[in-house]
């Protein structure tokens, strides 16, 4: 497990590190954000009446969360971790898959909410050798109703789910 450091991210600065688990994504302490007179404290619940672009921290997860049309998303976190066989990964998550040893089917969320995202990155630049299948599970990727094969050694693929008649859609 390595953590990583926080200092900034997208204009917000940590008034004290913050450190993230990568094996999790979860901060380690409970950490107050500050910038330019926003001030963010970690918190049990969301806002009663939160008003549109506000952010909080929820303390059950210790994610950075925004209010936008009318719904609370994640705004910048990803949880970490390296797979080098079949999984089924959850929205918000970002994941390193080694296909050294041969194929790694990943198969995406069955439910998802317009915003969720997923990144998934070749670890070791193997894809040309062992491809990587993403399993749409349901959905549809990019319009289409096939799974996607990754194929380029080296590359990554950041996936947004935009509605259920719709898909997750490719950035």
């Amino acid at each position: 497990m390595t953590d990583k450091l926080i200092s900034t991210h997208g204009g917000l600065q940590a008034a004290t590190p913050i450190t993230v688990d990568s094996s999790t994504g979860d901060m380690d302490t409970p950490g107050v954000i500050e910038a330019d007179g926003l001030k963010l404290v970690p918190q049990a619940s969301a806002p009663a009446t939160p008003a549109e672009g506000e952010y909080y921290i929820d303390s059950s997860d210790n994610l950075l969360r925004q209010y936008t049309n009318s719904t609370w998303r994640i705004v910048i976190a990803l949880k970490s971790y390296e797979v080098s066989a079949n999984t089924t990964i959850k929205v918000n998550e970002e994941v390193f898959v080694d296909t050294t040893s041969g194929i790694v089917t990943l198969t995406l969320p069955a439910t998802a909410v317009t915003g969720n995202r997923v990144r998934i990155i070749d670890a070791k630049g193997t894809w040309g050798t062992n491809k990587c299948v993403v399993a749409r599970n349901g959905n549809k990727i990019h319009g289409a109703t096939a799974d996607l094969d990754l194929t380029v050694p080296g590359d990554f693929l950041d996936l947004v789910y935009t509605s259920p008649t719709t898909d997750w859609r490719m950035l």
